[in-house]
């Protein structure tokens, strides 16, 4: 008999149901030749407890992550991502090209500090019980270099013209990132700056070849730029 308001049980075999019944009740004498103390009880109430099987599958072996994914951020940037199990307070060992990184509770691993323009090995596997570990899954990553990531950034598609007359036309290409500017040139000559995704002239001189270029805003992208010419 134990006289408690909880009580913490350990070494519970993994994976199995355990049922936990619990009572109230006090000691009584009852009149002799009966002079032993008796104890009277209330109903038991009675829960069933699951326990975690553990990450390991039948063989006792720990069962490998699921989702292992990369996001590529830039030159020397990407995350590592993965689905975390079902297990309460499941571990995961890390590694970066085939070195040990650390160990984690987490489910993504963000590195900023890669070679430029550089192929990386992200492997990841789950800790079971006993210290045992899964078969480490790997995804392989390369980050770009400054150049690419220059022209990508500077890179506007769709262009294409609509001429209404003799004298007007309208420009229309796609719409870049949120918040993007691009600067709008007329046969070479700088006209305006604007966040739209369309510009229309008119008043223009006729008979004679127009030629609009279309660039985004910033240093990076001069000399940039695509054009339409009509």
């Amino acid at each position: 008999m134990l006289e408690c308001y909880s009580l913490f049980i350990e070494g519970l075999p993994p994976g199995e149901r355990v049922l936990v019944s619990v009572g109230e009740g006090w000691p009584y004498n009852v009149d002799p030749p009966f002079d032993w103390p008796l104890l009277h009880d209330y109903p038991l109430m009675h829960a069933w407890l699951q326990m975690p099987a553990g990450v390991v599958d039948n063989a006792g072996t720990a069962t490998p992550v699921t989702g292992l994914r990369a996001d590529v951020y830039g030159p020397i940037a990407a995350e590592v991502f993965w689905d975390r199990s079902d297990v309460p307070l499941a571990r995961y060992r890390l590694y970066l090209d085939g070195q040990f990184l650390q160990e984690t509770d987490a489910v993504s691993l963000f590195l900023d500090e890669l070679t430029v323009a550089s192929t990386h090995t992200v492997g990841v596997s789950m800790v079971g019980q006993g210290d045992t570990e899964s078969v480490v899954r790997e995804v392989v990553f390369t980050t770009p270099d400054e150049l690419s990531l220059v022209q990508e950034a500077c890179l506007i598609t769709g262009l294409h013209a609509t001429v209404y007359s003799a004298t007007a036309a309208e420009v229309f290409w796609n719409r870049g990132p949120v918040g993007q500017r691009y600067d709008i040139l007329l046969n070479g000559e700088f006209v305006t700056n604007t966040d739209a995704v369309s510009w229309f002239r008119e008043g223009m001189e006729t008979g004679g070849m127009n030629r609009f270029t279309i660039r985004v805003e910033g240093e990076d992208c001069e000399g940039e730029g695509v054009d339409v010419v009509f």
